[in-house]
C-alpha cells in the first residue's frame, strides 16, 4: 500500500470534521457510530450533515453566538471539502453531505443561501444530477 493513498484528504476527513466543529465529536448524531464507524469518512460526513442540520433549525429557532460560531465553521469546512484538490473529496461532499439533507425546503432555502461560492456550484452540479419528479 503506498504512503500516498494512506494519507489522501479523504482518510483525514473524520479527524479534521471531528476536531473542528464544535460540539460534533459529543453530539448524539455522531453517538450513533461505533468506533470503528467513527474513521470511515463516509459515515462521519453523513453524521456531521444531521448535526450540521439540526444546529442550522435550532440556531433559526433560538438563536445564539456559540450555535452561529459552530454554523459558520461548518460552512467553512464544507467550503474548504468542495475546494479540495482531492476528487473523493468532493464526490464525498455530494453523495454523503449533499444527498443526507432530510430538512425542510424552507430550511434548505437557507443553507444553499450561506454556502460559500465553490460549494454553491457543486451543490448545483449535484441538484443537476438527480431525477425529476
Amino acid at each position: 500500500m503506498s504512503l500516498e493513498f494512506i494519507n489522501r484528504e479523504y482518510n483525514l476527513i473524520p479527524n479534521k470534521i471531528m476536531d473542528r466543529v464544535v460540539g460534533f465529536p459529543e453530539s448524539k448524531e455522531l453517538a450513533l457510530i461505533d468506533n470503528i464507524g467513527k474513521t470511515i469518512p463516509g459515515l462521519v460526513m453523513a453524521s456531521f450533515t444531521h448535526y450540521f442540520e439540526r444546529i442550522q433549525v435550532e440556531q433559526l429557532s433560538r438563536p445564539d453566538d456559540e450555535k452561529e460560531r459552530i454554523l459558520k465553521t461548518c460552512y467553512d469546512l464544507i467550503e474548504e471539502m468542495c475546494s479540495s484538490k482531492d476528487d473523493e473529496v468532493v464526490n464525498s461532499v455530494m453523495t454523503e453531505i449533499f444527498e443526507n439533507f432530510r430538512c425542510s425546503d424552507d430550511i434548505m432555502h437557507i443553507i444553499e443561501q450561506k454556502f460559500g461560492p465553490i460549494t454553491r456550484e457543486i451543490f448545483e452540479e449535484w441538484k443537476g444530477l438527480q431525477p425529476t419528479d
